[in-house]
């Protein structure tokens, strides 16, 4: 037996698969060309079943802002090295928005995680 033929449009994506695409998206067009319309092509299925694991797109682009502040994890110096431990964070931050800086902009939308 085959498996059964997925027709475009049909099942919705989970949430993780939504933000790691609008991700992608992002990081090609930059926030301006990032559309839901585009998203839901870009998945293969319909723009409704975007609205069926987010409210809207701002609640979209905050959980962008999301997955990417999640790439820059915590320093691995000494807590009680506060200045030091202060720089590296800084610096993962600017290193990990410097490799999505097409999606700058997501952050400063309102529903971004605060």
């Amino acid at each position: 037996m085959g498996a059964a033929v997925k027709t475009w449009g049909s099942g919705t994506p989970d949430l993780a698969t939504i933000v790691e695409a609008s991700l992608e998206l992002i990081d090609e067009h930059g926030v301006a060309g990032f559309s839901t319309r585009k998203l839901a092509a870009h998945l293969g299925v319909y723009q409704p079943v975007i609205y069926r694991r987010v409210a809207n797109l701002e609640q979209l682009l905050g959980l962008v802002s999301h997955r990417i502040m999640t790439d820059v994890g915590l320093p691995d110096i000494d807590r009680g090295d506060w200045r030091g431990w202060l720089t590296d964070a800084a610096n993962r931050m600017f290193v990990t928005w410097r490799r999505h800086d097409r999606a700058g902009n997501a952050q400063l939308r309102p529903g971004s995680p605060r």
